[in-house]
């Protein structure tokens, strides 16, 4: 959603009178994955994250980065004692080539499927988050077996709004 300033008329090309505001959601994901930064040495820049699906496999559905100190430091220290390959789905696999990895694999280290975190997302396409997801904390109170799928694709209930009921057909 765009909202406009009331007391500012509007300039093309400038924001000054205009300010973007997106419909945020968070989700808890389990850590499945880093990467080292190619910037600094011992530095984690990326974690990868996961969702269980179907029969109890793990699915690839985005990264984040960007933590404060404080969280890197412990990821830093944690994650490395985690390496362990084998625990996610053939569904999407992350390290292939993008756009932003100029045709080349980026390389990643899969974990042990142990940490969970919350993490703030504004969309979802297909099987995986779209767009800046950014970390917001650790969730040492939730198990892995609880992220699943379900919180970003909850099911329709009952009474709830259909296409058809909104258009008044």
């Amino acid at each position: 959603m765009i909202c406009k300033r009331l007391g500012l008329p509007y300039l093309p090309g400038s924001r000054d009178g205009v300010l973007k505001v997106k419909p945020y959601r968070t989700a808890d994901c389990v850590i499945v994955g880093f990467r080292w930064s190619d910037k600094v040495d011992g530095r984690i820049s990326t974690l990868l994250l996961g969702l269980y699906g179907a029969g109890g496999k793990m699915d690839f559905v985005g990264h984040t980065s960007g933590f404060p100190p404080r969280v890197r430091e412990e990821l830093e220290r944690s994650l490395p004692t985690l390496v362990e390959p084998g625990h996610l789905s053939d569904r999407r696999v992350p390290g292939g080539q993008s756009r932003w990895s100029r045709g080349k694999e980026l390389d990643w280290n899969p974990v042990r499927p142990k940490l969970v975190c919350e993490v703030r997302y504004d969309k979802l396409q297909g099987d995986r988050f779209r767009h800046g997801t950014r970390f917001l904390r650790f969730r040492p109170d939730k198990e892995p077996e609880e992220c699943t799928w379900a919180q970003v694709r909850p099911r329709r209930r009952r009474g709830d709004p259909t296409v058809e009921s909104l258009l008044g057909m």
